[in-house]
């Protein structure tokens, strides 16, 4: 009671908040890794002639779970409510249609390895724009042989990667032939992606707004794919979880009055019955974000927009998914000494690819707790932290907000009458 009364006559607000990545979800045995999304698209769209009734007919296959360990760990773990939780057919359809489609994700595929996460994959998609710019820089390549107009691949600076690249991208390529003259490799272009300069000059550029158009489209053929990949594989099972009444207990862990999520998932709202989470990137009930970040091509003295669609904030911006946390960094920068604020990590790596939403969360607490999972996080999340930061400001940081790294515990499930 005392307590209360001082709480009281302060007039601090204490305030929980947590932090959420994708390490959250699983730590809570759900497949969202990028390698779990990439296994279960291509097994289903592979057995597109068959029909899976249930979660657990999918992530219960032994030929699936020899190539994924996690997806055994999972329906190990969920197998009960797996074999419960019913799979829409048509949104299955829809994913595997993507799957069979889709130019990125089928270089997303080819990328696929062990410790891949997604923030790789944001590299990937940062790799894919840096080709098509090498590209596009190459427009006097274009040449007119027999009407057609035909683009020199070898003119693309040596670059094997990029050159890769934008072969498995060719949607914009009618035909290919290699050419016995030199080392020349001799790409014919589709109508539709080219532009005369002048109707009757014979000079012709590249119409790079439709190719970079039919990229975004094609990606946003991929979050939507991703989405469903959520909503079906993990909210699916969550919900299941709810209607018969089946919690997680995280032991020690306080309840939150605010959870910030980089999560596309609705984890913490059907399990927790927390609906205080502001997911900054989108979640499976609305558009979602994948993209990069902005560089120094995002500033006024050098602004390009050729590939702004790509960008995180663009999207956050567009899509609208980071409106409340805007107002909420709003709120706290003008009433600094109301909020008396723990922040708690749980399963984010800290990576730079997300500077600038952690440093604005950051910065409106008064003590941080990162909860690790193992000796090799903990190192990975203090060299984000310094790469974020730099040295002096991860010292600063350290003093001025009592940074603390702690270990996550194991989660409990609480059954009914338990």
């Amino acid at each position: 009671m005392r307590c209360a009364l001082l709480y009281l006559e302060s007039g601090v607000q204490i305030m929980n908040v947590f932090l959420v990545g994708n390490g959250y979800d699983l730590h809570h045995a759900f497949p969202t890794s990028y390698i779990n999304f990439v296994n279960v698209v291509c097994f289903l769209s592979e057995r597109d002639n068959e029909e899976f009734a249930t979660v657990g007919k999918v992530l219960g296959n032994i030929e699936l779970q020899n190539k994924d360990e996690f997806i055994k760990k999972c329906y190990n773990q969920h197998f009960e409510i797996y074999n419960e939780a019913l799979l829409p057919q048509e949104e299955v359809a829809t994913v595997v249609d993507g799957a069979k489609k889709s130019c990125w994700f089928n270089y997303f595929r080819k990328c696929v390895s062990k410790n891949i996460k997604w923030i790789d994959l944001e590299k990937e998609i940062l790799t894919v724009i840096s080709a098509f710019e090498a590209f596009f820089e190459q427009d006097g390549a274009l040449t007119l042989s027999n009407n057609n107009v035909i683009f020199d691949l070898s003119a693309v600076p040596e670059n094997k990667e990029h050159r890769f690249i934008i072969e498995k991208f060719g949607f914009f390529f009618e035909e290919m032939s290699e050419s016995r003259i030199g080392r020349s490799r001799m790409m014919r272009i589709k109508d539709e992606y080219v532009v005369e300069n002048v109707i009757g000059s014979q000079v012709f550029y590249l119409d790079t707004e439709k190719i970079v158009s039919f990229l975004y489209d094609d990606l946003c053929d991929v979050m939507l794919m991703l989405r469903l990949y959520m909503q079906l594989f993990v909210d699916g099972p969550a919900k299941e979880y709810a209607r018969r009444e089946i919690k997680p207990h995280w032991p020690h862990l306080p309840t939150p009055q605010s959870v910030y999520s980089f999560n596309y998932t609705n984890t913490i709202e059907l399990l927790y019955g927390n609906n205080m989470v502001d997911h900054i990137h989108g979640n499976t009930n609305s558009d979602i974000v994948l993209g990069v970040n902005p560089d120094e091509h995002d500033e006024v003295y050098s602004i390009d927009t050729t590939f702004l669609q790509f960008k995180k904030y663009f999207q956050r911006t567009f899509s609208k998914t980071d409106l409340s946390f805007i107002h909420k960094m709003r709120f706290a920068k003008k009433t600094p000494r109301s909020n008396d604020t723990t922040l708690t990590v749980i399963g984010h790596s800290l990576d730079i690819t997300d500077k600038d939403i952690i440093m604005q969360i950051f910065d409106s607490a008064k003590e941080i707790k990162i909860l690790y999972h193992s000796d090799s996080s903990i190192k990975n999340q203090i060299k984000n932290l310094v790469r974020i930061y730099g040295k002096t400001g991860f010292d600063e940081l350290r003093d001025a907000k009592a940074l603390q790294f702690l270990p996550q515990n194991e989660i409990e499930w609480v059954y009914p009458n338990q």
